[in-house]
């Protein structure tokens, strides 16, 4: 599978419902848009995207894969041109200040000249997808989102939590809006045992911690409306897992008692 980049300049074309889909992304729904490939003709079913954004708040916005090949339909300006479109499930679509800022991108040394790239199209080279896509996680993971564990599922919106649905097995959704407030509260050492993962690992730390839930989802069994100040705490891995680790997931209390 390859990498592309696509782009969008807000001063072309007024994305209409984009806040609407920034929600629903943050949702955790997949939003599906037909979008231009360039002069590109050659997109594989399953191919990564990344959106960048043009014009000010220049960055990465988005990012999703291709859920058809290259084909022609009427351009995006409404000239009456034809165009190479193809069709994309985006993942996550970011506010505009939340972008990944093209200066961090030139820093990361891609083999992309970001600050001249000019209409959808253009490929990633093969040696700088995984660092891009490293980059990328990097920077979901320090605006508030959190791809550490399986039971975790990334969910920001509204402060609401505990909606059933189905990975590969039924979860209960945790509400990143939700991560990220509680962490601003509360900040980023283990409410257990007081680790800092940035003060150990330094750089690669930085952002880094678990958000445990005070009252388990799963005894809850129905959607509520949670309070990220009052309702979560942050914990390492390591606590996060003994407090699941009985039948009835112990309190912070009972295990810091125990270290």
């Amino acid at each position: 599978m390859s990498t592309f980049i696509l782009t969008w300049n807000p001063t072309r074309w007024d994305w209409k419902n984009f806040d609407t889909e920034v929600i629903e992304s943050q949702d955790g729904r997949i939003v599906n848009k037909s979008w231009s490939a360039g002069v590109r003709r050659k997109v594989e079913i399953g191919d990564s995207v990344y959106l960048f954004r043009q014009s000010s708040e220049r960055g990465i916005i988005a990012s999703g894969r291709t859920k058809s090949s290259v084909y022609e339909g009427d351009h995006w300006d409404g000239s009456g041109r034809r165009a190479n479109l193809v069709n994309v499930d985006f993942d996550h679509i970011l506010p505009i200040s939340d972008v990944l800022p093209a200066d961090e991108l030139n820093d990361a040394n891609l083999g992309v000249k970001w600050i001249n790239i000019q209409a959808s199209g253009s490929s990633i080279p093969e040696e700088s997808v995984d660092p891009l896509k490293t980059l990328w996680e990097d920077h979901l993971i320090r605006i508030g989102y959190n791809f550490s564990t399986p039971d975790e599922v990334q969910v920001p919106a509204r402060f609401f939590e505990g909606a059933t649905r189905t990975i590969s097995v039924n979860s209960y959704e945790r509400s990143v809006a939700a991560r990220k407030a509680c962490i601003e509260h509360h900040g980023l050492s283990c409410s257990v045992c007081d680790f800092d993962f940035e003060a150990t690992y330094g750089e690669l730390g930085k952002g880094f911690i678990h958000v445990h839930h005070l009252t388990d989802l799963a005894t809850i069994r129905e959607e509520y409306e949670i309070n990220p100040i009052k309702d979560l705490r942050p914990v390492c891995p390591n606590c996060h897992a003994m407090l699941h680790r009985p039948e009835k997931t112990m309190s912070i209390e009972s295990l810091r008692a125990q270290l």
